[in-house]
């Protein structure tokens, strides 16, 4: 079944510049958000999620309003943001199961979730080490299996590439395109290449005071 995200009006403080969603709609599919240094996109997301307080409005996925059922709004939506939660005396296998586990999924099949993301973004080698020991490029691929493991509607990740190799990069926009074939995926990438724009769905820009949907 198509999902639904839908920005509903949502008013926020961009840095002392106040911003408005509008009313945007996106079904399944891979949106790339894009905007200036200090546009707000990131705290875009953080309003989206509880990590900032917008001044009005909300997000809804599915129908779960982040203002109204912020719980539910949790169970079908998961955010990769630039400095995800990370325990370092947890081992990379330790965390992603952990992170499962509060999403009520039992032991046994977060295990198995875990080790399946972890070999999509190759670091079955290092499930066992601890993430202290990961370097930066490696957290950053552990930061985008713990936003994608979750089984949600909705996908959302700020710069998930930062900090990786060009081959890891690659690797991840591909999972991303057949991710988004199921999911509504947004994410910003200030390095994103022209030569991958054709697996987008959509651009999301904010320009000024508000956020624009474009065609590719």
């Amino acid at each position: 079944m198509m999902g639904e995200l839908r920005f509903e009006d949502m008013v926020f403080d961009a840095g002392g510049r106040v911003v408005r969603t509008g009313t945007v709609v996106l079904g399944d599919g891979l949106y790339l958000l894009e905007g200036s240094n200090g546009s707000g996109k990131s705290t875009l997301f953080d309003c989206m999620f509880g990590l900032r307080r917008p001044i009005s409005g909300s997000v809804s996925v599915d129908g779960r309003n982040s203002a109204t059922s912020r719980r539910q709004f949790l169970s079908v939506a998961s955010y990769m943001p630039q400095n995800f939660p990370c325990y370092g005396h947890m081992t990379g296998l330790e965390l992603l199961v952990h992170f499962l586990r509060l999403r009520d999924i039992e032991r046994r099949p977060a295990e198995r979730i875990a080790h399946y993301w972890l070999g999509r973004v190759g670091l079955v080698a290092d499930a066992h080490s601890r993430c202290e020991q990961y370097s930066v490029g490696m957290l950053q691929r552990l930061g985008f299996a713990y936003a994608l493991q979750a089984p949600t509607r909705a996908c959302i990740l700020d710069e998930p590439t930062a900090g990786v190799d060009a081959a890891s990069r690659q690797a991840m926009y591909a999972i991303l395109a057949a991710e988004a074939a199921e999911r509504i995926i947004i994410f910003t990438d200030h390095d994103f290449p022209a030569s991958c724009a054709a697996g987008l769905s959509a651009l999301l820009r904010l320009e000024g005071d508000r956020l624009v949907l474009q065609g590719r």
